[in-house]
């Protein structure tokens, strides 16, 4: 095991140990979070051409869910646009549920955490400084503290390991399977599969400034005391109008109070040899 492995174990335990008392803390500042974020990314559902007449305004109606490759199964019948598949071709999520929604008219990701509360307040924390600081990530429409879910705006746009997919590289699960259906001694090996594919198509697929703008992106997040957790083609977004990158999916990311610390540190320099792997 390696010294990196040892501190995520421990660092992962004693921020489950504190998870209750910081919820606590954290609910009483919901509507203070909610208000930071209304500046953040949205976009109404009419733009995306899904008609008023699917839904109200100023209520929550469910569109459709999310798959384990990102495919939406629609409930309101055919979404032009967006990347559906059937109830037959379906592949159920490895972890937690994530539907298509549309809040007070903006289109937005219900994110339903299953009784995880530490994932549940990773991903708070990490999007409330992140959108308020006006990086490029979803903002927050809505909170259930009771239920545990996170409702955030929609990014519009392709996401790169889907466009990766598309040109021929094999790394949908779909394709390989998920990290489930391996044994642990193996699951490196699967990280490392489709790590090397993505990376044969990447070129083709975005250009210099794209990446450049990638690695400006997590240094900037990496500047709020954030360590990431989880790099991948996957959780990358090109927005659809000036083709920018957006990341999404901060369940497993850390906020430190503090960047001088030795743990810090050591963290960022492993996230940072992770990210060279995928974007240098």
């Amino acid at each position: 095991m390696t010294i990196v492995k040892l501190i995520k174990i421990i660092e992962a335990r004693l921020r489950r140990y504190h998870c209750r008392k910081n919820i606590d803390k954290i609910r009483s500042m919901k509507d203070e979070i909610i208000r930071c974020s209304e500046n953040g990314y949205r976009i109404s559902a009419e733009e995306l051409g899904i008609s008023k007449e699917k839904y109200d305004e100023g209520s929550e109606v469910v569109i459709g869910e999310f798959d384990q490759d990102g495919f939406i199964l629609s409930y309101v019948g055919n979404l032009k646009g967006f990347p559906t598949t059937t109830e037959e071709d379906y592949m159920k999520r490895e972890r937690f549920k994530i539907f298509l929604v549309i809040k007070d008219g903006y289109l937005a990701i219900r994110k339903h955490y299953c009784n995880n509360e530490l994932s549940f307040l990773n991903e708070l924390k990490v999007l409330h400084i992140l959108s308020n600081s006006n990086l490029n990530v979803p903002s927050i429409l809505d909170i259930n503290f009771e239920e545990l879910t996170i409702t955030q705006s929609y990014i519009h746009g392709k996401v790169l390991r889907e466009e990766m997919a598309k040109q021929g590289a094999k790394i949908r699960d779909r394709q390989i399977g998920k990290n489930s259906d391996y044994p642990r001694s193996e699951r490196r090996k699967l990280v490392k599969q489709r790590l090397d594919e993505g990376k044969r198509f990447l070129n083709s697929i975005v250009d210099k400034d794209f990446i450049i703008n990638v690695n400006a992106l997590i240094r900037n997040i990496h500047s709020k005391g954030i360590i990431i957790n989880d790099i991948k083609y996957g959780n990358i977004i090109i927005d659809h109008v000036d083709k920018k990158p957006f990341i999404i999916d901060f369940e497993s990311s850390w906020v430190f109070e503090k960047q001088n610390t030795w743990k810090f540190r050591l963290l960022l320099k492993h996230e940072k040899m992770l990210i060279s792997k995928h974007f240098d």
